[in-house]
């Protein structure tokens, strides 16, 4: 019999709905330096507009697909170091 990775997905994700194929979200991406990307910058929150400037000098790409979290909690502690 095959090795399958594939599983059902948790109940508490139930009321998010499956996720888009992969070909959907790259589709719908915008890009920061496009003018839709500017203009969602400018009329975001003041708040999540604050958290965006705080955090993206500390952006890197993860290495790898299995590395998401681990890029993510090392851009919140790079971040938080530099405004101790």
């Amino acid at each position: 019999r095959p090795f399958s990775v594939t599983a059902p997905p948790p109940a508490w994700a139930a009321p998010f709905g499956a996720l888009p194929p992969p070909a959907a979200l790259s589709e719908a991406a915008v890009l920061l330096s496009s003018e839709e990307g500017r203009r969602l910058l400018l009329e975001c929150a003041p708040a999540d507009r604050a958290a965006f400037d705080l955090l993206w000098p500390h952006f890197r790409c993860q290495a790898g697909p299995t590395m998401c979290g681990a890029a993510s909690v090392a851009m919140l502690l790079r971040a938080a170091a530099s405004h101790a």
